[in-house]
């Protein structure tokens, strides 16, 4: 689980490959979302224990809620799909510091960027 979210995700957040048990919250999410449920195989992110976004391992599509802040879910899910793939991994702790509100992206040092100070935020 990830913790840390404030406003959404209060109980932290669940990761997990979907089954077909989780069919009618997939078809849910993809009403909420205007869209046709993804293809599987899926992966999902949980927050209290409701399917806030998924993921099809098959071609990439990304459903989410559209009520819900989910762009740092839709991050998450495809940093774990690559994972699972075997695809080029991406620091953890970038990912999670961006989940986290609050905290300063971290730079990369192949961006060639400074290390932002504890404190500073970067200009959007």
């Amino acid at each position: 689980m990830i913790h840390g979210e404030r406003d959404n995700h209060r109980g932290g957040i669940e990761i997990r490959l979907l089954s077909a048990d989780d069919g009618v919250a997939v078809k849910r999410l993809a009403q909420l979302d205007s869209t046709q449920p993804p293809p599987a195989p899926l992966l999902g992110a949980f927050g209290q224990g409701r399917l806030l976004a998924a993921l099809s391992l098959g071609d990439g599509i990304v459903i989410a809620n559209p009520f819900v802040r989910t762009a740092e879910l839709r991050e998450v899910l495809q940093w774990r799909a690559a994972n699972l793939h075997g695809g080029p991994k991406r620091r953890l702790r970038n990912l999670l510091g961006r989940v986290s509100r609050g905290a300063p992206p971290a730079s990369s040092f192949r961006a060639g960027g400074p290390l932002p100070e504890l404190g500073q935020r970067r200009p959007a």
